[in-house]
């Protein structure tokens, strides 16, 4: 039973993986706004998985957790980045178009 679970654990960080594609491909793909996206749940997921990788690597030194928890860092992290991205660009344009020329 142990090496069953072993095994199929071995999985688990492809398809958390896999979890977050949804989510980054509509910040890629579609054109709405990022501000329907909470950046403040991202930002707290974030953190949570960056503490589960540090416990994982110094506290418990187990790989396969710690690639799971890699993983889950990854995900958030490039949605985070995304959704930051894409308020920058959003918020920029609204800028510049404030702007008064002077000459």
């Amino acid at each position: 039973m142990e090496s069953l679970l072993t095994m199929l654990y071995s999985f688990v960080p492809v398809l958390s993986l896999a979890g977050y594609l949804p989510q980054v491909r509509l910040l890629i793909v579609r054109k709405e706004k990022a501000a329907s996206v909470s950046l403040s749940s991202w930002l707290l997921w974030l953190s949570m998985a960056s503490i589960s990788l540090g416990y994982g690597v110094f506290c418990l030194e187990d790989f396969l957790f710690s690639i799971s928890c890699a993983m889950n860092f990854l995900g958030c992290f490039t949605v985070v980045a995304l959704v930051l991205y894409r308020r920058r660009s959003e918020i920029v344009p609204k800028i510049n178009a404030l702007r008064v020329k002077t000459y």
